[in-house]
């Protein structure tokens, strides 16, 4: 359907309106007027036509006579006067001969008027050829009928006379009418107006010019209209200000980010990109945007992580990802999915960190500690060897001169150093082990297999029966038979067996540790509960860091080297697990393995 302007939509129904109105009225007023004027013109016949038949009726009926008298009578009445006898023969008429003219006993008018009544004709006369009106009227005398008296007009004349007096109607109708169109006019354009005028201010609106404001008409439904529209412009350009400074904002704190910020769509097309971003994995930000993440970057890890993002819901999706082009680059990637109105993930938000440095330097330390305690370790096994020969028994007796004493003093600096060896010697020991667990976890060395875990638990705590036995402290295990996991005998024996160490360390005499493991939700969770003195809260979160130290001379002079919970983690992170910790001053201690 075509489209036109309200004006023209207005107009021409407010016109046909006033059209029809005036045809309406104009034909009314013909009827009505014709009507007016035939029954006018009927009463002056008949009033004529009366006159004449009151004069026949007193009158002989002679037909020279009556010729006469009709032929008088039609000019002064501007009518066609007839006389007509009982037996229809006609006597007298002022337009014809009565004897050339027939019989007019079978004239309609005719027999009404014999019949006592007015007669009433409309026809084609032969006499005149014009059409005429005929009225006729009985000549009475003594209440007999003698004859009939008739009166005709031309119904030309009557139709000349009716479309004079219509076309001074048409004249007055027409310029009602054309008034009537002006005004439409003006009322359509009156209405119309301010509806032009908020078009054209939606039009600003839609361009940003906010600043326009529509006159208030005094019509109180559109004035209310205008009113709404221009406090919708009002609002609207505080909110877009606000949206614009917000917007700034955001692309100043976006553009300034140290990290790497990528927005995709959930096809994996790029909708949003940092200059860090763009940077890191070397695309041009202009030319990247609404193209796909497979079309710009060439890494596989991107697309799964894209996926993980979007099917796991808010849950975000941490992994690392090496780029070779056109430099080595290791980036730590947290990606999460964001939601559309719906409630469904729309796309994915990633968070990119350079940790290139920290992996070198990581690198670094881990190879110095790993070199660092090999070359310790041979120096360390030849003291402590030395150490041992002299401590023993006769050892440096026999090495000193004949009846030498040795005093007492040597001999307790030798214990002293004995024991420093070897908690130097078991600090070596945890440092090797978890630069090697790192090292094969990085490496992708550790193989796991689905295995019973009763037997792995039995052999943690057979590892330390004899330092339960000490303190009298029974370890009661609680695994059923049936559980298993995918898992590393010998290393998660060994995370085990360090927490199993360390309830030991921390318990009192005659107290008991519980080791359990039971099928949890997200895979398996085995616990090591104590009855000692328990952990403050503030130590809970950097329990597991190394060298981290709760109370630092209880735990020298227990032995530990700072290192078994270290060595705990890594071993379950070494197993795709997570560690944890429960504990209150007073109340023990909870230290639990979840493995998927």
């Amino acid at each position: 359907m075509s489209e036109r302007r309200l004006v023209w939509k207005i107009y021409p129904y407010f016109l046909l309106i006033v059209l029809v109105s005036v045809l309406a009225l104009m034909a009314t007023a013909s009827v009505m007027f014709r009507h007016f004027y035939l029954e006018e013109l009927d009463r002056d016949m008949q009033s004529r036509l009366r006159i004449l038949v009151q004069d026949l009726a007193y009158r002989p009926l002679d037909p020279s006579d009556i010729e006469n008298l009709c032929r008088i009578l039609g000019p002064q009445t501007l009518s066609r006067v007839t006389v007509i006898l009982p037996d229809g023969r006609v006597i007298g008429d002022s337009a014809e001969e009565p004897a050339r003219m027939g019989n007019h006993s079978d004239r309609p008018e005719i027999k009404t008027a014999m019949a006592g009544d007015v007669g009433r004709a409309v026809r084609f006369s032969d006499t005149v050829r014009r059409r005429l009106l005929y009225l006729a009227l009985p000549i009475l005398r003594e209440s007999r009928v003698v004859g009939v008296a008739r009166m005709a007009r031309p119904v030309v004349e009557i139709d000349a006379e009716l479309r004079s007096l219509m076309w001074q109607i048409g004249l007055g109708g027409g310029g009602i009418a054309l008034f009537a169109a002006l005004a439409c006019w003006v009322l359509a354009r009156r209405i119309s107006r301010p509806l032009e005028e908020l078009r054209l201010a939606a039009e600003r609106y839609a361009h940003g010019d906010f600043k326009t404001r529509v006159p208030v008409p005094d019509t109180l439904e559109t004035a209310e209209l205008v009113r709404t529209m221009n406090q919708m412009a009002a609002d609207l350009d505080v909110r877009m200000r606000t949206m614009i400074r917000q917007k700034n904002e955001q692309q100043a704190v976006f553009s300034g980010m140290l990290e790497g910020v990528v927005a995709m769509d959930r096809e994996g097309c790029l909708i949003g990109l940092n200059p860090a971003a763009a940077r890191w994995l070397d695309i041009d930000v202009d030319r990247a945007l609404g193209r796909s993440i497979q079309e710009v970057v060439r890494n596989p890890h991107l697309y799964l992580c894209l996926d993980e993002a979007l099917m796991a819901g808010e849950a975000p999706v941490e992994t690392e990802v090496i780029l070779r082009d056109p430099a080595e680059r290791v980036l730590q990637v947290r990606a999460r999915s964001f939601n559309g109105e719906d409630g469904r993930p729309m796309g994915v938000l990633m968070v990119l960190n350079d940790v290139t440095r920290l992996q070198r330097l990581e690198t670094v330390r881990r190879d110095f500690i790993a070199n660092l305690s090999h070359e310790l370790k041979t120096p360390i096994t030849a003291i402590k060897g030395y150490l041992e020969t002299l401590t023993e028994e006769g050892g440096l007796e026999g090495l000193a001169p004949a009846g030498f004493t040795m005093p007492t003093e040597i001999a307790r600096v030798l214990g002293i150093l004995r024991r420093q060896t070897d908690r130097l010697q078991a600090l070596v020991e945890d440092l090797l082990s978890l630069s090697r667990i790192e090292h094969q976890a990085g490496g992708g060395q550790i193989v796991l297999t689905r295995t019973p875990l009763l037997p792995v638990l039995e052999m943690a705590i057979e590892s330390c029966a004899a330092k339960a036995a000490i303190k009298n402290i029974d370890v009661v295990l609680d695994c059923p038979s049936t559980l298993e996991a995918d898992l590393n005998d010998p290393l998660l024996a060994q995370a085990v067996e360090n927490l199993i160490d360390n309830a030991i360390k921390y318990s009192e005499v005659g107290t008991r540790v519980d080791v359990s493991a039971r099928q949890a939700t997200a895979g398996v969770s085995i616990e090591v509960r104590d009855q000692g003195m328990g952990i403050e809260h503030q130590h809970l979160a950097r329990i597991f860091e190394r060298f981290y130290r709760v109370d630092q001379a209880r735990s020298r002079a227990l032995g530990g080297t700072g290192l078994g919970l270290a060595i705990v983690k890594h071993i379950a992170l070494a197993h795709r697990g997570t560690v944890r910790v429960e504990s209150h001053p007073g109340q023990g201690s909870v230290f639990g393995i979840d493995l998927p």
